[in-house]
């Protein structure tokens, strides 16, 4: 009779791609820098983020948001409504752009300035594409992946500079061809705030549900089995923390997530033996290797951590360090001032404020 062979722990460099629009959740006891985790893997992707929410039913008493979320976009209790809304804002979005995207290249073309942002996208593609082309013998599959996320990198600048050039021109484009159109002044309005609204907006979005064990039962497994199983379509990139996953009773929640990252030996061992997390059997390290695979020995100050991280889809646990920084703001600018013109309407509803995504 063969001995089992052990699943090999790697080394494992976090890259933007591993994150952006994936489903992750991180688990650990208090004090095991499972926030610091979290900040860590936000800052790789915050760059890339247009719209941000968190449920965080702590954050009025630890305050581990304020600053780099806009206090608008932070709620306490975490509800199968709000995660209902952010899927239909998602969908609408999506849609909106699909229909904005039909109708506004004629306006596009009129902005003055639009051809050379467009030059500047085709150029960054083919340099893209040049270097792909000449490394593709040594190419892994780590590197395809880099390729496919520069170009999603290189799409979302093109659409970025397009949206600071449609803002600035678009009252120009309104008045010129409303002027224009006489009868079909309506339509024309129409098209055109569409455009405004909508043509070549990115549409990802940051979701953490951070802290917020007890308020699982709150939300209906339907509604969590839609976003976990479609968070990737919807552009959604989905982090939630946990103290344990014994905590956890939604049964997509302990499978479904493309990544487990834990900051903790207890917990990393119990999702590994545990038969609802559909791994155990499957993966199999040693208890020793698992368990030194959290220890840094040379780092007293914990400027830097090590933690490890299971994907059943990559069937894979990888370990991984990374630097304690200050987090920074996640979002654009034009996401902080929005939120900040949000706040000042007092006379708006909260719910509506609370539902909106930008």
């Amino acid at each position: 009779m063969t001995s089992r062979r052990n699943t090999p722990i790697t080394k494992h460099i976090w890259k933007p791609y591993h994150i952006l629009n994936r489903s992750i959740m991180l688990h650990g006891p208090t004090g095991t820098g499972k926030s610091k985790t979290t900040m860590f893997m936000i800052d790789l992707v915050k760059d890339a983020i247009d719209s941000v929410g968190v449920a965080c039913p702590t954050n009025d008493l630890n305050h581990d948001w304020d600053g780099i979320v806009p206090d608008i976009f932070i709620r306490k209790k975490l509800t199968t409504e709000y995660l209902e809304s952010v899927m239909n804002m998602q969908e609408m979005k999506k849609s909106a752009i699909e229909m904005a995207e039909k109708i506004g290249a004629k306006y596009w073309k009129r902005l003055e300035g639009s051809d050379k942002v467009d030059r500047r996208y085709e150029a960054k593609i083919k340099e893209i594409e040049a270097n792909a082309e000449k490394n593709k013998d040594l190419m892994t599959g780590d590197d395809y992946a880099q390729i496919a996320y520069d170009k999603e990198m290189a799409l979302y600048a093109r659409n970025k500079e397009s949206r600071n050039l449609i803002t600035k021109s678009a009252k120009n484009l309104f008045k010129s061809n409303n002027a224009k159109f006489g009868d079909k002044k309506d339509q024309i309005s129409t098209n055109l705030t569409l455009f405004a609204l909508y043509y070549r907006l990115n549409m990802n979005m940051l979701l953490i549900i951070d802290d917020a064990t007890d308020q699982f039962a709150d939300v209906d497994d339907g509604a969590w089995k839609k976003l976990i199983t479609k968070s990737r379509h919807y552009r959604i990139t989905l982090l939630i923390t946990t103290h344990s996953l014994n905590d956890v009773k939604v049964p997509v929640l302990r499978t479904n997530p493309f990544w487990h990252v834990f900051t903790a030996f207890s917990n990393a061992s119990y999702f590994l033996n545990n038969t609802t997390t559909g791994v155990k059997g499957l993966l199999t390290p040693s208890l020793s290797d698992l368990e030194s695979a959290f220890y840094l020995s040379d780092d007293q100050k914990q400027t830097h951590m090590k933690k490890v991280a299971i994907s059943r889809d990559l069937g894979k646990i990888v370990t991984f360090t990374f630097k304690v920084e200050k987090p920074s703001p996640v979002g654009s600018k034009t996401l902080w001032k929005a939120s900040k013109i949000m706040e000042a309407k007092k006379d708006a509803k909260p719910m509506a404020l609370k539902g909106r995504m930008f």
